[in-house]
Order: C-alpha cells, then sequence, then structure tokens
C-alpha cells in the first residue's frame, strides 16, 4: 500500500499532465478560427487589385487621348490635303495643328509606354499576392482541421486525467491536500520532488540524511526539502 507520500507524488505526475494538457487547450482554443495571416494576405492582395485597377485606369485615359488626338490629326491633314481649302492662312494653320498634334500625340505614347509598364508591374504583383493567398489559406486550412482533432483530443485526456486525480485523491486527507495546493500554487506547479541519489531533482540540492530518512518512511506531514520546501519523495 502507498504510503500519502507516493500518493502525492502519483498525484503531482497527474497534475503535472493535466497543467500540460489545459495549457495546450488554451493555445489550441485561441488558435482556432484566428485567421489573421489570411485577413493580413487578403488585405494585402485588396490594396494590390486597386493599384492594379488605378493603373489600367491611367493607361486607357492615355490610350483614349491618344485616340482622339489621332482622329483630329486625321481629320485635319484630310482636309488639308482634299484640295476643299485655299486659302493660305487656314491651309497653314491646318498644318501646323497636324504638327502640333502630332507632338502631343508622341507626347502620350511616351507617357503610354510608361503606364504600360506600371500596369505590368501592378499585375505582377497582384499575381504573386494572389498565390500567395493560396497558399497561405490552403495552410490555415490545414492547421485549423489539425487543431480542431487535438482539441478534441486533449479535451478526452483531461477528462481521464481528472478521473485519475480523483482516484489518486483516495486516503489523502483535506489537510494534506490543502497544504499540497498550496505548495503547488507558490512553487510553479510542482508541489513533490522526488529524490534521487540524494539529491532533489528539482532544485539539485542534497538534503540531510534525516530529511531522506524521514521522506522514504512516508510521514504524514510528508518532509519538505530544506532548500526549495517542496514535499520529498524517496523511493
Amino acid at each position: 500500500m502507498m504510503n500519502v507520500t507516493a500518493r502525492l507524488y502519483v498525484l503531482q505526475q497527474i497534475d503535472t499532465k493535466l497543467d500540460k494538457s489545459e495549457n495546450r487547450l488554451r493555445e489550441l482554443e485561441q488558435a482556432i478560427g484566428n485567421d489573421s495571416d489570411v485577413r493580413e494576405v487578403t488585405a494585402a492582395l485588396e490594396a494590390a487589385e486597386m493599384k492594379t485597377r488605378a493603373a489600367r485606369r491611367a493607361y486607357q485615359a492615355i490610350e483614349d487621348d491618344i485616340d482622339m488626338l489621332a482622329r483630329k490629326k486625321t481629320a485635319g491633314e484630310k482636309r488639308l490635303y482634299s484640295g476643299s481649302v485655299s486659302n493660305p492662312k487656314e491651309l497653314q494653320d491646318l498644318q501646323d495643328e497636324s504638327v502640333s498634334l502630332a507632338g502631343r500625340i508622341s507626347t502620350l505614347e511616351e507617357r503610354q509606354l510608361d503606364a504600360m509598364i506600371a500596369q505590368d508591374e501592378s499585375e505582377s504583383i497582384e499575381t504573386k499576392a494572389r498565390k500567395q493567398l493560396e497558399v497561405v489559406r490552403s495552410k490555415w486550412n490545414r492547421e485549423q482541421a489539425t487543431f480542431v482533432e487535438e482539441s478534441s483530443e486533449l479535451q478526452a485526456t483531461i477528462l481521464c486525467l481528472n478521473d485519475e486525480r480523483e482516484t489518486a485523491l483516495i486516503g489523502v486527507s483535506s489537510d494534506l491536500q490543502e497544504s499540497y495546493d498550496v505548495v503547488r500554487r507558490h512553487k510553479g506547479g510542482i508541489a513533490v520532488a522526488e529524490v534521487t541519489d540524494n539529491i532533489c531533482t528539482v532544485c539539485g540540492m542534497a538534503p540531510s540524511a534525516v530529511r531522506i530518512r524521514q521522506a522514504r518512511s512516508g510521514v504524514d506531514p510528508p518532509v519538505k526539502c530544506g532548500n526549495c520546501a517542496r514535499i520529498m519523495y524517496v523511493k
């Protein structure tokens, strides 16, 4: 039959597993449904799409201006060379207008080239952003499925550990349980320290031979390490 110290040691092992499982479950609860990475990449794609649309509008506006000026130039040259205009001043005006329009068209064509390059760059950035979103969303879906499965398994594990804990508490007085809980709260969740080769495995110090002997006998109340003040367990 186990003495009280051995029971507390078993309880400590269960509580350590419970702490780890519950901490991980809390992490999973925060991770499940958290799509911040997806939303960040989605926002980047939306920004890229907006820039692409603006670049296309800019290119189209220049193209429309070139088309309008080209039609005007063609119409003017048609009158110039049709023979229907005989007035020298009017002929000169038509000639000057043709030259002016040609210059404006040339300037616009240079701007159109720049606009085309800007449009191509925007479309390239948008394509990369769309592919990145596909990668991130696919990864997120896989992770979410894994998180949900792990969460379900942990919940089942916690139920089993709680049952084991109830069993481990049989034969442990309420006063001793309270003392154990107090040490756990003040010692980072570790109330019972195993002594191996006459060394406390938690703090690394060597308890006195008297303490080790008393701890091995399983006296009640349990003996504590003189250094870290945890309950000593000696096999």
